[in-house]
């Protein structure tokens, strides 16, 4: 899902439109919070934690 988040962005950004780009960086930004929020969430369970 991020892999797909940041394809996306790749694919709309248009370098001559900085307000678009500015938007986009800032998107960025929270999804690598949310990305880090998931790892630190992933390590609270420990390596043999799971179903």
């Amino acid at each position: 899902l991020y892999g797909m988040h940041l394809s996306r962005q790749a694919a709309r950004l248009d370098i001559n439109d900085g307000p678009g780009a500015l938007a986009l960086f800032k998107s960025n930004s929270f999804a690598g919070f949310l990305l880090f929020l998931a790892m630190v969430a992933g390590s609270w369970k420990g390596p043999t934690g799971g179903f």
